[in-house]
């Protein structure tokens, strides 16, 4: 940026600065003139009962605010993990030879809502699986590191999923893996 451009720019921060300015001082006169009428000390009261209500509304609205965007991000994370546990009974059931069903329709959910990461380990998987088959150890060990990315996007220590009639809840990637027949 050349010198005039960074005149013009500090002239016209100064300005927007005065003009906020400007505007402070005369919010602060009409202000006052309405506490005018009134008595010194009942002016003193309603004042700071003023401030004190601006204040609980912004601290009101901030909560508000917050809550639904925690909200929003609970059920973001929710439609991600069913996505992903979708996938792991997907993926189950075409490692133990069982047939591929709705798999467009959770492919979309997956591109939708996973991490980057899980992705590219799905896609590894994919092409590992087309070449080698699902029995191979690298198809394994790609299984496995798709569940890692999984965990790790959901930010889940120990990944839960439902799949059949069992359970596998497990501390690493492996042992889910095992559990649910995947690795043996």
């Amino acid at each position: 940026m050349n010198m005039l451009g960074k005149f013009f720019g500090l002239v016209l921060g100064l300005a927007l600065f005065a003009a906020l300015a400007a505007a402070g001082y005369f919010a602060l006169r009409i202000l006052l003139s309405l506490f005018a009428d009134l008595e010194p000390a009942v002016a003193k009261v309603t004042a700071v009962g003023a401030v004190v209500a601006l204040l609980a509304a912004a601290l009101i609205a901030s909560a508000i605010r917050e809550a639904g965007r925690k909200a929003r991000a609970a059920g973001l994370l929710a439609q991600k993990a069913g996505a992903y546990v979708d996938f792991l009974a997907m993926e189950a059931k075409s490692a133990q030879g069982g047939q591929e069903a709705a798999v467009e329709d959770l492919e979309r959910r997956l591109r939708l809502l996973g991490s980057a990461g899980t992705l590219r380990a799905i896609l590894e998987l994919r092409a590992a699986q087309a070449g080698h088959g699902s029995h191979h150890p690298q198809v394994k060990a790609l299984r496995a590191r798709v569940m890692a990315e999984m965990r790790r996007d959901i930010g889940a220590d120990g990944l839960s999923t439902r799949i059949g009639d069992g359970t596998a809840d497990a501390a690493s990637p492996e042992e889910a893996l095992v559990a649910t027949g995947w690795l043996r």
